[in-house]
């Protein structure tokens, strides 16, 4: 009795529709197994473009063929040629180098005897008739793309700041999210209007204030002409790279976006956002030399066994301390503090109120994807049933095909996106009222760009650096009553963020319960500074949710 490997290989939900799916490949193969009496080994199952051999599943075929670790079958089949291979060149060699280990290749819709020359004429057509259509479909789709740019259109993922809208004509286009815009007109006239400052700083100053970005990414797009309102079409044929205005509205103008190119060129090459600060000095720009008040540097220095980081003053170059000594003395601090009961169930409601939002937001979101994966499914039937019937070319039905089917994939890998964050709100409340409630835990387990976006939003004013300072003195006023560690007779003007949740349904409760938690300390405040207290809380949650757990999104 022959014995046979199966490999049944789909890299697109085009290919599924078409009746290529996964388990009708394999159903056939059995079948055909079965009626020719061939033991089944194996099954290799493949989600992979067959453009190239190099695919994860055939990869570990053909590692375990080569050192043995597998039954070498005498047989390897498919349901079509096309499921093999769509590269002619590679399709011959593989056949070859698998014949040479005793394999001979199969389809079981296009069947050949290799052995007859003639037949490699066969397969060499039906294996270049699938790299054909893949080549000129990728020639189509640059040449749409080059002419999409060429008209101003954004092409790509829309940037941050931006997201796709349709206008009433149903044409694509970049439209402003507000929000995020917000932050990156921010970017652009801090750092225009100051340019000897670091775009390190000015980037975790926008991230304690509520900006999602990476910082490869900030970096990108402090560079990208996009939101000046200019499209970049790169090099196409004969024609050179050049850029034309854009159909979408710009985020700056494009004089702010040159002056902003200009300072970028000035610091390239100095310190700035691609040189990681150095954990040793992590309250560089927090701290302030006690005997002149300056704003304190930081450096290494070699020792006899080791090098050593020290925080040092350059104006009066007569301080000078052991950053270590400083950091601990630091985390010692911040470990002590922690809400006091009152505020700890605040904090509860608060968390719970918008991992309730964020839950309700993604359970929507299901639902409509579901509701367009559904309607571009009832499209591809009904356009099906019109070709069936001749109301419209085959040509025509396999693009409304294809187009249905890419936003069926897109759609489908968001719904599954909305599953996972879905379950990880779940888990997200007790692990996060506990950094809530203990900022010292939060401390203790975060890395150092989440410790300094910690800094930006609690401390108020620079620490005055002695041998035996108190943090606690520079911590904004509303912080300094959440945990109880002073008592503020002067409040000074509360910082409000622009990303702040107003909790609107439970507003006054809480503001009724902070002023309740402060006349149990014998101390009265009014509904306004109570606000300024629930304004702080809700920040820490949010900074907190999101530095934790970044699915968490604010639109």
């Amino acid at each position: 009795m022959s014995s046979a490997f199966l490999y049944v290989r789909v890299s697109t939900d085009e290919q599924a529709l078409r009746g290529y799916s996964l388990p009708f490949q394999e159903k056939k193969l059995q079948e055909y197994c079965s009626l020719y009496k061939i033991q089944v080994i194996d099954i290799i199952r493949e989600d992979h473009s067959a453009k190239t051999f190099n695919r994860p599943a055939w990869n570990r075929l053909m590692r375990s063929l080569k050192e043995r670790h597998a039954a070498c079958p005498d047989l390897l089949l498919f349901t079509k040629w096309d499921r093999f291979s769509r590269n002619a060149s590679e399709a011959f060699a593989t056949i070859a180098m698998l014949k040479r280990m005793g394999v001979m290749t199969q389809a079981i819709d296009q069947p050949l005897d290799l052995s007859i020359p003639e037949n490699k004429i066969l397969l060499a057509v039906y294996i270049a008739t699938s790299e054909v259509e893949n080549e000129r479909r990728s020639l189509n789709v640059k040449q749409g793309i080059h002419e999409a740019r060429e008209q101003g259109r954004w092409t790509s993922h829309p940037p941050l700041g931006y997201t796709y809208t349709y206008t009433c004509l149903g044409e694509k286009c970049l439209s402003i999210k507000e929000y995020e815009a917000s932050f990156i007109e921010t970017a652009f006239i801090l750092i225009a209007a100051n340019p000897k400052r670091s775009i390190q700083s000015i980037y975790e100053q926008l991230l304690a204030e509520g900006m999602q970005c990476s910082r490869s990414n900030f970096w990108r797009i402090l560079q990208n002409p996009a939101y000046c309102g200019k499209v970049y079409v790169p090099a196409f044929d004969d024609k050179p790279s050049h850029f034309v205005n854009g159909k979408h509205t710009g985020i700056v103008s494009e004089l702010l976006f040159k002056q902003v190119q200009q300072t970028l060129r000035s610091k390239r090459g100095q310190s700035g956002i691609s040189e990681s600060t150095n954990q040793k000095l992590i309250l560089r720009g927090f701290v302030s030399c006690p005997q002149c008040g300056k704003r304190l540097t930081g450096s290494r220095s070699k020792g006899r066994y080791a090098h050593y980081s020290y925080y040092h003053c350059y104006r009066c170059k007569s301080f000078r301390i052991r950053a270590d000594k400083v950091n601990q003395q630091f985390q010692n601090q911040i470990g002590t503090i922690v809400a006091g009961e009152g505020y700890t169930n605040i904090f509860h409601r608060i968390l719970n109120s918008f991992l309730q939002q964020q839950q309700q937001d993604v359970a929507r979101t299901k639902v409509v994807l579901s509701n367009s994966i559904h309607k571009l499914i009832d499209r591809i039937v009904k356009a099906n049933m019109l070709q069936s019937t001749n109301e419209i070319t085959v040509e025509d039905f396999l693009l409304i095909k294809a187009d249905c089917e890419s936003h069926i994939k897109r759609l489908a890998m968001d719904f599954q996106e909305s599953k996972r964050q879905e379950k990880l709100a779940k888990v997200a409340l007790k692990s996060t009222l506990k950094k809530l409630t203990n900022p010292g835990y939060f401390w203790a387990t975060a890395d150092i760009l989440n410790k300094r976006q910690f800094l930006y939003l609690l401390i108020d004013q620079e620490i005055i650096l002695s041998e035996h300072f108190k943090m606690a003195n520079s911590l904004i006023w509303q912080a300094q009553m959440v945990y109880g560690v002073a008592c503020q007779e002067v409040f000074r003007d509360a910082q409000r963020f622009n990303w702040v949740n107003e909790l609107d349904s439970i507003n006054q409760e809480m503001i009724s319960e902070i002023i309740l938690c402060e006349q149990s300390k014998n101390r009265t405040i009014d509904a306004q500074k109570a606000q300024y207290i629930l304004d702080f809380m809700a920040n820490m949650v949010l900074l907190i949710l999101r530095i934790t757990w970044p699915f968490f999104r604010k639109e």
